[in-house]
């Protein structure tokens, strides 16, 4: 006995081991696991299933089975990200906050319902609704003039929505989108000069919903690629004679927003598509 510690004494030891070997571990859980590799799975959040096995095996010699393997990595990202249930009901609090620390200010949180019974879904939260939009002449070497779109962020530092030199009296630019039914209107209205072209990749999504198949797919983007006036018409006329109702449906689209033929050249580029959007969108 050593005063002032916790001791135990053996009093039988048989060095000679006969249970079988195993690599089981019933101490070993999912949320054992999770905690203990929290720090691996938050620096590696699409760890593989694969290597979170491996790794366990190398550090605990404990073979998990694939569903320990999912369940430690939900554990781990609810313990990394927090419950995001609760994190949404924090949003009546926090715009409450907003009210009375920042006397004056207007939040507006918005939630939808399926039905009366349903519980209410968060849409969305405005705390500043507003965009300042303005201009000024460039004096310097090149000319042009400087158009932004400001709003403030939550320091109350201003923050740059959109920025874009364009010349004098003409608002020569090109956009590119997806097509969407609410944006359609809305550019003809907001900016009727504009060159407005489609992603060819989304017209390709609903395309082939009802015209199938790696030929046509093909005769699509060889289209939608061509520089020539001859060489596009060449492809549609190709089109037709596969599919007709498939060619109605691109003859449908004027030429000028999803083929580099019939581009203006306003902007030269080789750009089909709307990925630069779609990352911005994926990372946000």
């Amino acid at each position: 006995m050593v005063t002032g510690e916790c001791t135990f004494e053996i009093k039988t030891l048989n060095p000679e081991c006969t249970c079988p070997l195993t690599f089981q571990n019933g101490q070993v859980t999912s949320a054992y696991v999770a905690k203990r590799y929290l720090e691996d799975f938050g620096k590696n959040p699409n760890w593989a299933v694969s290597g979170v096995k491996h790794h366990v095996m190398q550090q605990i010699s404990v073979d998990l089975s694939i569903s320990q393997v999912y369940r430690s990595r939900k554990a781990a990202r609810g313990l990394i990200t927090g419950n995001e249930e609760a994190q949404y009901g924090l949003l009546r609090d926090y715009a409450e906050m907003i009210r009375r620390i920042d006397v004056g200010s207007k939040v507006i949180l918005q939630t939808e319902m399926k039905n009366e019974n349903a519980e209410p879904k968060f849409k969305r939260m405005y705390s500043r609704p507003f965009v300042g939009l303005d201009g000024c002449h460039l004096k310097g070497r090149f000319g042009g003039q400087l158009l932004s779109a400001t709003a403030k962020d939550g320091n109350d530092n201003i923050f740059p929505v959109a920025i874009a030199v364009i010349e004098p009296k003409e608002l020569n630019m090109v956009f590119i989108s997806d097509r969407q039914k609410g944006l359609l209107p809305t550019m003809k209205t907001l900016f009727p000069t504009v060159e407005h072209r489609y992603c060819v990749k989304h017209i390709y999504n609903n395309f082939k919903v009802n015209h199938k198949g790696m030929e046509l797919k093909s005769v699509l983007w060889r289209c939608a690629s061509t520089t020539s006036v001859r060489e596009f018409e060449r492809g549609m006329e190709h089109l037709k004679s596969l599919d007709e109702e498939a060619w109605k449906y691109l003859a449908d689209i004027k030429p000028a927003q999803w083929t580099r033929s019939h581009f203006s050249p306003r902007a030269l580029t080789v750009c089909l598509v709307n990925n630069l959007s779609e990352s911005y969108d994926y990372e946000g």
